[in-house]
């Protein structure tokens, strides 16, 4: 066990953003890990993570090596960003070391003991940098036999060893029994030196224990000292041992080194035993109460050894540290950075710890501030499932439900759902209450709270928006019609209030239920597949004049009676039920809901009785007879059986819930969409862990399904690196890995664009290069073409020839991305890179079908996000003739797409470029041309991405149905009279 030079001292810098926006220019996180100096190390590579105090990912890399990013020797350098925003500045940082290398290549695990994640908390203050030291030590084998050290190290080595048997195979005597004769004794060695000659390390030490299972047990302190008694550092009730010795001292082998062995005599016994203890050692000051540091995963040995079978025959031997077979039991490992290890007693030949009493946390009881028997509250150690809790951070599973730590694989701020309903399907057990969702995955920037109703009808219930009994949520609220609400929002079903959730906008269910006053008041109803807010702003269902009547089972079929809702009314009800569910129902009456039951006591469908959220009565309105306003609540009711009789309308809180059936397929499951997955993700033909789309991914490799995993280097079975392959870092290879310092040829060293590489380098290969266009130092690879009219275009986006690229799809109007999706000219795929957003040209190039078919243009510098969603370029009458240089002159006729369309095309091209074109006729594009074979100015032939002829007067076309609203491919026709033709195609957008 090696210590002090061959560690890892990670320092992490984290500079507070200033806003919620962990990507604030200025705030980020220096990285520095120190050059290792285990002999023969030559590069280290590691995975950070930083998350802040919602569990949201701000930041990860997976491929942090020296030789990229440091000084190839183990040392790395790098910078990323964290999150100070109020009530989420608490981060965690997360440092793992995935590999060493020698000059001969990967070292193999075996060879070494990896300590695993090392997590810090700090909290990110904003404009201000805060470091967090790791100590990261790593375990290696060494070939010194015990006693016998040969090399004099600057760190600390230790040997252990278990010994039974002799040279001879014969058990040991050494200690005397009671009739004075020399009987079988166990040898627990120790010995620990840091190459001084001054004085040695401290060394700890646990009890050593004999468990004979029936027969009982015996512990051994190892405080003590020579040979021990009965009651006096022997603790054997059942008669065990015959005696014990604890034996510590120095040596000076030119060097001082500390050994601190425990010997065990052993009676005959009529079972089988085993031996188990720990010791460990460290320079320095001591630890605090014998116990490795919080945070940190330190290494030390263990000893677990069969000592006896069940006859009792002696079955140990030689055991030293490390061995294998029939030699094994005394191994290295790690402790776990959230508990620490508690040793019995500390030594460093002079001074002795323990034997006092163990400290609070590690005495079998619960006091102090713990929340549990020696976990929870101040105690390094956290509390396992089913022990009390006060908070999550108490918990082990990270959630505290009711005060007591529930298993939850699901629904925690770092494994968001979803929905409630996976989260049920999960794990069934778990109750109602307030769960982390994500509903459409990803990183997990965008997660929120919401409350899980997991008992009512089978459970699994999202409750997406609560309204108060003094709703502001009217029926003309905007509530109800915007696009999308506030991360902020938490619904709870305890209180009274008006919130709507993210889930509202987000969650899709094919139920939903509504329940009024509480949560005893429900009734559910079957409908589309759509999230609420989809729902509640389409179209009125048809008028079903439905007899009122009982519903006899909680899911009541359209339009029949809510039996279920009459508590919360004096009970009289109208008698038929004209609308039921998500109405957005305006009649003649004035009387208007989104979300509820509509009737009336006679034939007509004027639904004069309302009940449900978004309510409104705004004209031939009757007098009421509660307060002023009832009729404008946002949740309540207006009943009344005729107009002669006195109506009653009362507000009342309500609540609206989704679900969905619940996912079952697990990891690795064959499927064809994620809503069939408990992961929420289907990639590769497989229920997968992450949506595992990036390049080079894969989640259905052999030994390995379920799990989104790197292809081999060298190779490319999805044909994604355009003639290269994939790298071991990550992506494709770069045209040039022999020059890793070459701009654009390693993620360490990007380029800002392809343009940039190719006039600065001169590169003239095509293929995947480094690029970080806003210089954010979070580099990505981006497929450069650097031949086609002079090189340097950057791929930017490509659209499938099934594309969902729609004219009116998010990837246009979208801000940013942190998508790490790489766009490839071989792959027919749906695919947006970063640089859309982010890096200016002045020029672009569109190729529809592939890379044979391409004309490019110049425009004003600018993103082609921002381009395409920016005004449309004036209409000149440019006649078509052939484009005599693949860079065409504004608004001339694009002759090689002419081939796309059977030689047939339009006369004259009105826009060319980033068109962003809506007219009459209702033909629409994002990215192309559009023209006709007349002098009008209504484009109704297009080529190009986000296509859409969305209009009444779109022609018959002559593909399957809705290729008119394909996200790549084009309409040409030449008139009215002639049939239209029209097609998907793959595209390709580049920018320089």
């Amino acid at each position: 066990m090696r210590h002090r030079t061959p560690f890892l001292a990670a320092l992490l810098v984290v500079a507070g953003c200033a806003s919620e926006a962990p990507s604030t220019p200025g705030a980020r996180v220096a990285l520095s890990v120190a050059p290792l100096e285990l002999p023969g190390v030559t590069n280290a590579c590691y995975t950070v993570v930083v998350a802040n105090g919602d569990g949201e990912t701000v930041w990860s890399r997976t491929d942090l090596c020296a030789d990229s990013y440091g000084d190839g020797a183990g040392g790395v350098s790098y910078v990323g960003t964290c999150d100070a925003a109020v009530g989420v500045e608490l981060n965690t940082v997360t440092l793992t070391l995935d590999g060493l290398y020698d000059a001969s290549g990967l070292i193999a695990e075996a060879d070494y003991a990896n300590p695993g994640p090392l997590t810090r908390a700090v909290t990110c203050l904003a404009d201000s940098d805060v470091a967090v030291t790791f100590d990261l030590t790593v375990s290696r084998r060494a070939t010194q036999g015990f006693f016998d050290i040969a090399v004099s190290f600057e760190d600390v080595f230790c040997s252990a060893k278990l010994d039974c048997k002799g040279d001879d195979g014969q058990p040991i005597d050494l200690l005397f029994d009671e009739s004075g004769q020399r009987s079988t004794t166990l040898v627990v060695g120790f010995s620990c030196t840091d190459g001084s000659t001054t004085g040695p390390v401290w060394l700890y030490h646990d009890a050593v224990v004999l468990d004979c299972g029936a027969l009982g047990t015996a512990s051994v302190a190892p405080e003590g000292i020579g040979n021990l008694a009965d009651g006096d550092g022997i603790t054997d009730p059942d008669d065990l041992l015959f005696g014990a010795a604890v034996h510590r001292g120095l040596e000076q082998l030119g060097y001082a080194k500390a050994y601190w062995n425990v010997l065990l005599g052993l009676r005959d016994v009529t079972g089988a035993c085993r031996l188990t203890t720990r010791g460990t050692a460290t320079g320095g000051d001591p630890w605090t109460d014998q116990t490795s540091p919080a945070g940190t995963t330190y290494p030390y040995v263990d000893w677990d050894v069969p000592v006896t079978d069940a006859s009792g025959a002696l079955i140990c031997d030689r055991h030293p540290v490390g061995g294998t077979g029939a030699a094994a039991g005394v191994s290295v490992v790690y402790s776990d950075a959230a508990t620490g290890v508690y040793f019995a007693a500390g030594w460093n030949g002079a001074t002795m710890l323990g034997g006092a009493g163990l400290p609070s946390c590690f005495d079998g009881g619960k006091n102090g501030d713990e929340t549990a028997t020696d976990c929870g509250g101040s105690c390094v150690a956290l509390c396992a499932d089913g022990q009390g809790c006060l908070v999550d951070g108490d918990c082990q599973s990270g959630l505290c439900l009711a005060g007591v730590c529930a298993t939850a694989t699901l629904g925690l701020a770092s494994a968001p759902a979803i929905d409630c309903a996976q989260i049920h399907g999960d794990d069934p057990g778990l109750p109602s209450d307030i769960y982390w969702l994500d509903p459409n995955g990803g990183d997990h920037a965008d997660a929120f709270q919401a409350y899980c109703d997991m008992t009512t009808d089978t459970g699994g219930w999202t409750l997406v928006l609560q309204a108060s009994s003094s709703s502001a949520y009217t029926y003309g609220h905007s509530v109800w019609t915007a696009a999308s609400a506030p991360l902020t929002n938490v619904t709870d079903a305890s209180l009274d209030q008006d919130m709507v959730s993210q889930g509202f906008y987000a969650v899709a269910g094919v139920r939903s239920m509504l329940c009024m006053t509480d949560a005893t008041h429900c009734n559910a109803w079957t409908h589309a597949d759509a999230t609420a807010r989809t729902l509640v702003t389409g179209s009125v269902p048809a008028g079903a004049q439905a007899a009122a009547s009982a519903c006899n089972t909680f899911e009541c079929a359209v339009n029949t009676r809510p039996e279920a809702l009459n508590g919360a009314t004096s009970g009289t009800w109208a008698g038929a039920w004209h609308r039921f569910g998500y109405l957005n129902f305006v009649n003649g009456w004035g009387t208007s809901i989104r979300v509820g039951f509509s009737g009336d006591n006679d034939t007509s469908d004027s639904s004069d009785t309302i009940i449900g959220l978004g309510l409104a009565c705004t004209s031939n309105c009757v007098t009421y007879a509660t307060t002023s306003g009832a009729h404008g609540t946002g949740s309540g009711y207006y009943l009344y059986t005729t107009w002669s009789n006195t109506p009653h309308d009362d507000p009342l809180a309500g609540y609206l819930y989704v679900t969905r059936p619940v996912p079952t397929l697990a990891l690795g499951a064959a499927c064809v969409s994620d809503s069939q997955c408990v992961s929420g993700s289907c990639a590769d033909g497989v229920c997968c862990d992450q949506p595992c789309g990036g390049m080079c991914e894969t989640c259905a490799a052999s030994g390995s399904e379920g799990t989104c995993v790197g292809y081999a280097p060298g190779t490319d079975p999805e044909n994604e690196c355009a003639g290269g392959t994939c790298s071991a870092v990550a992506g494709c290879d770069t045209p040039c890995p022999d020059t890793p310092t070459v701009l654009g040829c390693a993620v360490a060293v990007p380029g800002v664009s392809c343009n940039d590489i190719h006039t600065t380098t001169g590169a003239d290969v095509d293929g995947f290069y480094w690029i970080d266009p806003t210089g954010s130092g979070e580099p990505y690879q981006a497929f450069c073409d650097m031949t086609t009219d002079g090189g340097g275009w950057t791929l930017v986006l490509q659209a499938s020839s099934t594309s969902t690229y729609t004219y009116d799809a998010t990837v246009w109007t979208a801000t940013g991305t942190t998508s790490n999706e790489v766009p490839t000219p071989v792959a027919d795929a749906d695919r947006v890179s970063r640089a859309f957003y982010e890096l200016s040209g002045g020029q672009s190039l569109l190729c529809m079908g592939d890379l044979a078919h391409c004309a490019g243009w110049s425009h004003v510098a600018d993103t082609a996000r921002n381009l395409a969603n920016g005004p449309r370029p004036g209409a000149t009458q440019a006649t078509g003739g052939s484009c005599a240089t693949l860079l065409c002159a504004s608004n001339t006729f694009p002759a090689v797409m002419s081939q796309l369309m059977g030689g047939s095309s339009s006369d004259t091209y009105y826009r060319w470029g980033y068109v962003n074109d809506v007219n009459p006729w209702g033909t629409r594009t994002r990215v192309g041309f559009t023209g006709d074979g007349d002098s009008s100015d209504s484009s109704d032939t297009i080529i190009g991405l986000g296509v859409e002829c969305a209009g009444a007067n779109c022609p018959v076309h002559d593909c399957t149905s809705g290729c008119h609203n394909q996200g790549a491919g084009y309409y040409g026709y030449d008139g009215w009279n002639v049939a239209p033709y029209d097609n998907p195609l793959q595209g390709f957008l580049f920018v320089r």
